[in-house]
């Protein structure tokens, strides 16, 4: 705990755990998994879909409003999954406390974020080698 005095006020700051404690691992995995998605809604998943004979008629708006952005989705895509996938590292020592403890997540929360992680990268593997 430290204290600053600035304008004969005191300030104390405490130390607080990271963001990395398990929502904002999920929160920015599930932004690379939406950026992913809507990718591969361009091209992927209307394939795949109507080779599994599922109708694509809902996926084709998605594709339709992403596919002039799909640069800049792709980009998001990778940058916010691989910052997903660091936090969930960080997560990960802290329970083999080889990293500060404050940063442990449940097992739940690490399970859901590393599922998100691995659908985002096949959504963006997929999207990215359909053009």
């Amino acid at each position: 705990e430290l204290e600053f005095e600035m304008y004969d006020m005191p300030l104390k700051i405490t130390a607080q755990s990271n963001a990395t404690q398990g929502a904002g691992a999920m929160l920015v995995t599930f932004a690379g998994l939406a950026s992913a998605f809507a990718v591969a809604s361009t091209y992927a998943l209307p394939l795949l879909l109507t080779a599994l004979g599922i109708g694509t008629a809902w996926i084709e708006g998605v594709g339709c409003m992403a596919a002039p952005h799909r640069t800049m989705l792709l980009s998001i895509g990778l940058v916010s999954l691989a910052a997903g996938a660091v936090m969930l590292w960080f997560q990960q020592q802290a329970v083999h406390e080889s990293y500060d403890s404050r940063l442990e997540a449940s097992p739940a929360i690490r399970t859901i974020t590393f599922l998100g992680l691995v659908l985002g990268a096949i959504l963006l593997a997929a999207g990215n080698s359909c053009v």
